[in-house]
């Protein structure tokens, strides 16, 4: 799973999903010790269902849904 720290010493998963369900797999990808316990932030190419967003929360993820919207393009 590609990660980055941002300058703010935040985990940032980004993640090229359409839209985000709430699955075991999702549950145990959100567990995984690799990412921690610090600040962790999910940001998503498309949208999160709102279960997968409470769980989230409850798991300490800030979540970021369409993500690149975010970015600008350079001409």
């Amino acid at each position: 799973m590609i990660t980055a720290i941002d300058q703010d010493d935040t985990l940032v998963f980004p993640a090229a999903i359409e839209y985000l369900h709430w699955t075991p797999v999702a549950l145990e990808i959100a567990e995984d010790k690799v990412f921690g316990n610090g600040r962790r932030e999910l940001w998503i190419t498309g949208d999160v269902s709102p279960h997968a967003l409470n769980q989230l929360t409850e798991l300490g993820w800030e979540t970021r849904e369409n993500c690149f919207d975010h970015f600008l393009a350079q001409e």
